[in-house]
């Protein structure tokens, strides 16, 4: 079993609704995320919600495949942040660090 650990980075805390909204567009694509987890570290600038897919499996032969369909699901994520259909805030979530 693999638990695949999806994190979002943000400079102001992701409220609730944020992240049922992130939630209902990957159980479009996946199943429901098994386990959700919100971090602020004192020490970071950035605070973090972990979306984590348990039982999630790759495959020799489809690996291609279901790593295609994971970045079509994480560009459905970054078109509802870039529309503001999803967000809450209108602040830079998503940092590349």
């Amino acid at each position: 079993m693999i638990r695949l650990v999806n994190s979002i980075l943000s400079r102001e805390k992701i409220t609730t609704k944020d992240i049922e909204c992130i939630k209902n567009l990957i159980s479009k694509y996946l199943i429901n995320p098994a386990d959700i987890n919100e971090f602020k570290y004192d020490d970071r600038k950035f605070y973090e919600v972990d979306f984590d897919l348990l039982d999630f499996k790759f495959t020799k032969e489809k690996i291609y495949e279901e790593i295609n369909y994971l970045i079509e699901l994480y560009e459905e994520i970054i078109k509802y942040f870039n529309k503001n259909e999803c967000w809450s805030w209108n602040s830079k979530i998503w940092e590349w660090l």
